[in-house]
């Protein structure tokens, strides 16, 4: 949401009588405060479908439960160089 859409959402609810008091703030505050809840929800679902892909495609080859411990055929040439 950008700073124009804000400003137009509060100048569209928010309303101000003759001795200054303001009208329609409290849907305009409702309404942003929906936002923020939706943008929440959607960071923390693309946090965990960054977080799944990551397991997906850089499984952790030494745990037996993910792919039983295997390795490519780069690491195997590697030989002696992990010690």
């Amino acid at each position: 949401m950008t700073k124009e859409e804000i400003m137009k959402l509060i100048e569209e609810d928010v309303s101000v009588d003759i001795y200054g008091d303001l009208y329609g703030h409290d849907r305009a505050a409702e309404s942003l405060a929906y936002q923020f809840m939706c943008l929440e929800v959607e960071i923390e679902r693309l946090k965990k479908a960054n977080s799944d892909m990551g397991w997906r495609l850089n499984p952790d080859r030494m745990c037996k439960l993910s792919t039983g411990g295997q390795f490519t055929q780069e690491e195997l040439n590697r030989g002696n160089e992990w010690r």
